[in-house]
This record gives structure tokens, sequence and C-alpha cells, in this order.
């Protein structure tokens, strides 16, 4: 599924007709098609909500209608989509978000903040809850992630937003060169079910220029933070895959949630799954031999049944017979036959991993079975007694047997020779 972030900055191009409508001039980038975006910034949910994530730079809220902000409100906190606001001149306090629903959203206070003014040179530093995130971190050591946060150049736009607002975190400070006070420099927040963020520099270019090495970090550093952003933003086509140990063994258990254009549950859909065996030399679809000596095809379809629990949401149960890899196609359909959307997942199934994964004996487990099966679970210590009286336990399953015993011949030639024994010592003795 297309992972989609919508970009809207306004750019200072110095041509003739930019200058007569003094306007932000939009840069269409990575577009669906060509009617994608050609009327501006999206006015209807069905339109926005495709998205996954908004980031505003240097642009002040007059840009948008009130609607439109409404609209991207409902996007963080209703879809679950991520908002990043960048720190150019136009952004935060000087572009009169205080009093927004965009404003709202931030996880600073803009009422407090001091613009641009006031800093020359600030270097950039992660706080405590920023070395704790792996999308920050561009290195592999802190010693090295240190040497890198100091060969950074230093920035000259930043917008000095003082407070933060309960329940956000500041992952990276800016501090003047000059004065030692340190400011926000990157804020995250929850927003009901997204994410907001604030990247209070505005000159990060200058990170590039200074690039002697030609990294690409800003590159990479610019990629990972748009995965922090995006990482929690559920999708159209939501797959669940939970293991369940059962009588019959290792079960998957599939639950698939489907909402439409709008995000709303789909409760008339079409689930289907097809789902693929990955062993060992085997390719397409060819079928693979069991532990029986049978044959097991490699693709088998199943049918999601939607819950009763829950709308929009689709289950279905499959028990993998076959230890190795296991692909799983969705696709999801209306009630017409159009195909919604398609999504893939996939697990691994090793039972003997699953048994040895941990050596420590599991009480509980043998408890159970120790009642169903009429025994017991024997400490230690009650090895040695348990042994000694094994002899006068009595079986549960007792069965007797009987033979003839002139079909067996060591019986039978003994036999003979007592009577043999028997004849011969009353013949002695005259007893015969």
């Amino acid at each position: 599924m297309r992972r989609a972030i919508l970009c809207i900055a306004a750019f200072d191009k110095k041509d003739e007709f930019t200058e007569q409508l003094d306007q932000a001039v939009f840069t269409r980038l990575n577009i669906k098609d060509e009617s994608e975006l050609i009327g501006g910034f999206p006015k209807r949910v069905e339109n926005l909500f495709g998205y996954s994530a908004i980031i505003l730079d240097d642009l002040e809220s007059g840009f948008f209608t009130r609607d439109q902000m409404s609209l991207i409100q409902k996007f963080v906190s209703e879809r679950g989509g991520g908002l990043m606001m960048l720190g150019g001149y136009e952004s935060l306090t000087r572009g009169d978000y205080q009093d927004t629903p965009i404003g709202r959203m931030l996880p600073v206070y803009l009422d407090s903040g001091k613009g641009l003014s006031g800093v020359q040179g600030v270097s950039l530093e992660l706080t405590r809850e920023g070395w704790l995130q792996p999308w920050i971190r561009l290195r592999s050591t802190e010693s090295l992630e240190n040497e890198r946060l100091e060969s950074m150049p230093e920035f000259q736009v930043i917008n000095l937003v003082t407070e933060v607002k309960p329940g956000a975190s500041v992952l990276m400070q800016a501090k003047s060169k000059y004065s030692g006070e340190t400011y926000p420099a990157l804020v995250s927040q929850r927003y009901g079910s997204g994410r907001s963020m604030v990247l209070a520099v505005g000159d990060l270019w200058r990170w590039q220029m200074h690039d002697q090495t030609d990294s690409g970090d800003l590159g990479k550093a610019w990629r990972q933070m748009i995965r922090g952003l995006i990482a929690d933003v559920p999708s159209r086509i939501d797959v669940d895959l939970q293991r369940e140990q059962t009588k019959s063994g290792s079960t998957m258990r599939i639950q698939v949630g489907v909402k439409d254009e709008k995000y709303w549950p789909i409760d008339n859909a079409n689930v289907r799954l097809t789902v693929k065996t990955l062993t060992a030399g085997e390719t397409g679809n060819e079928a693979a031999e069991d532990s029986t000596g049978g044959t097991q095809r490699s693709e088998v379809q199943l049918i999601a049944e939607p819950s009763m629990k829950e709308p929009g949401l689709y289950q279905a149960t499959y028990v993998p017979r076959l230890e190795g890899g296991y692909l799983m196609e969705v696709e999801v359909t209306d009630a017409n036959g159009a195909v919604i959307a398609r999504e893939e997942a996939g697990w691994t199934n090793d039972p003997s991993a699953e048994e040895f994964q941990s050596l420590l004996p599991h009480h509980s487990w043998m408890d159970a079975v120790a009642q169903k099966t009429g025994g017991r679970v024997l400490n230690r210590s009650e090895l040695d007694g348990w042994a000694e009286g094994l002899q006068f336990e009595a079986a549960p399953v007792m069965e007797t047997i009987s033979a003839p015993i002139w079909h067996t011949p060591y019986l039978f030639i003994a036999s003979l020779g007592l009577f043999a024994l028997e004849w011969y010592m009353r013949r002695k003795r005259g007893l015969a």
C-alpha cells in the first residue's frame, strides 16, 4: 500500500508571474496521477485521508481556510496521521498558528515563543529521551554519534519556543554558542490516534552544504524522521497475526481490519486470503511432501469471516503443518467485486525452536498434563522414594496374557526332564 507524504512549503521563486500574485507556489512531487492535488490543498476527507503524514514548512496560517485546519485536525486525531511543522520564517509563532486547530495540535506552546530573534549560531544535541529513539541516531555507538553532532555546522534560523506541552517529549535541543541557553529543537507528542512534531530549525539545509565527505547524513536523517512520524499510522488494510497453541498444535489467528476512504469500518467487504508455503527447494505452486509421506499443496485459499464483536474486522484461522516460511496475500473487494486494496503478511513456523526456546520447566503445563492423565509432578527430592515404591504401585491398565505351556519349548523340555527324574527316583527306591 502506498505511503504518501503531503509536503507543503512556500518557495521564493523570482519570476514575473509569482511576483504579481505574491502567493505561495506549489510544487507537486511523487504524485499518483496528474489530477492529484491539482486544486491545491485537499478540502474533503477522502482526498486527505489517503496520505500518511503532512509536513508544513515556512507557511503562514492564512494559507489554510478554517475548514481545512479542522480537516487536518481530524486527519491526525481520528485517522491517526502524522503532522510535522518545520521552523521556517513563517512557521509557528510568526505564522500566527496560536489560536488555530493546527496550533492546538502542536507539542509546544506558541504564545510563549520568541520568534526568530536573539539567536546567532546554535548547535544541536540529543536529549536523554532522544538517545532512546533509534530513528534519531545516525551512528551505531554513542561516541560516533557525539562526533557526528560536533561536526555539524552552526544553524542561524530557529524558532525559539520555550515551553512544551504536558506529555510532549523533547528529543533534540538547540544550544546557543554565545549564551549557552538551550531551546527545544525537535519535539514530539501523541495527539488522538496520531502524532505531531515540531522541528524548530529552519535552515537544516546548511548541514548538507557543510558535508565535505558527502556522507548523505541529511538525507538519512530525513528518512528516519519521516519513518518515526508515520511508524504507527494505520492503513486501510490492517493485518494482525496472532500465534496460539491449541490441541492441534501451533495455530495462526488472522485478523484483518478494513476501512473505506474516510477510514470508517466496512462491514460488507469480501476478504480473501491466499497462504503460500515457502519451504526449502520449493518454488511457485509446487506440492511439498510432509512427514507422513503424503503431499500438501503450498497454496491455500481462505475466506475471512466478519467478526461479531467489532465492525470492519474479519477473522480466519490457519494451522501450519510444515516447517518454514509462510506468505499470506490479502485481497479485499467490495460488495460489487471491485478491489479495495491488497496487502501482504507472513510468518515462520518452527515447532522445534518453539519447544526448545526455553530450558526452564513449564510447571503450569506439566501440572495440567498430570491432572488430565491421573499422574503427578514430582520434585527432585521425591524421586528416590518414588523409585523404591514403584514396584508396589498398581498399574492403571493391567492385561492378562495366556499361552499354552506346550507351545513353549523350554518349559516342555524342563517338564520332560522332571518326569524322567521322578521316574528314576521311584525305580531306585523300589516305589515303582
